[in-house]
């Protein structure tokens, strides 16, 4: 069994979220992960750049750029993403941990232009996303995770079905009226 949202809707949201946000405008996107080789990051990709290719033909979906979780490789990447695309216009952080990445975005783009959908609420997002930085945050509720795993595991040890209505995990978008 598994336990988490639909990465691949996950994604898609996150296409839509930037369509949406960016308004008609042309330019490049950024993409931003910790790392590619973990599943959630390539469903996530794959469901963003369908709807890119899909509803959004203004926009062009950069290669993936993976910061392994460091800070430096964050910022380098990004640095050189503005430097050498200047019509980048959003950014789409897929990983969990958006705090390095988000501190190096607010050096190199104008937040007032450039549009920032991540994933998970952290402290750091939270933050980003009462304060502008992020225009939406992509999310899934912790509580709804546990009982859903407790649910599967318990039904396992004691032989019965899992009901399967009661464990999607919905995919939640948090903007920052609705925190």
């Amino acid at each position: 069994h598994y336990v988490g949202i639909d990465n691949h809707s996950a994604g898609a949201t996150a296409g839509e979220l930037i369509g949406q946000f960016t308004a008609g405008r042309t330019g490049k996107v950024l993409i931003v992960a910790e790392t590619m080789n973990s599943r959630d990051s390539l469903e996530r990709r794959r469901g963003f750049d369908q709807i890119l290719a899909k509803r959004y033909g203004n926009l062009i979906a950069l290669p993936s750029l993976e910061t392994y979780g460091s800070a430096h490789r964050a910022n380098t990447i990004i640095e050189n993403s503005a430097r050498n695309h200047p019509d980048i216009v959003a950014t789409y952080l897929m990983s969990s941990e958006a705090r390095a990445p988000l501190s190096s975005i607010e050096n190199y783009f104008a937040p007032a232009e450039h549009v920032i959908i991540a994933h998970e609420r952290t402290n750091a997002t939270e933050t980003a996303l009462k304060s502008g930085t992020i225009n939406a945050l992509i999310a899934q509720n912790p509580g709804h995770l546990v009982r859903s795993a407790i649910r599967q595991m318990k039904a396992k040890c004691e032989g019965r079905d899992v009901i399967a209505s009661q464990e999607t995990i919905r995919i939640e978008i948090l903007l920052d009226t609705n925190l």
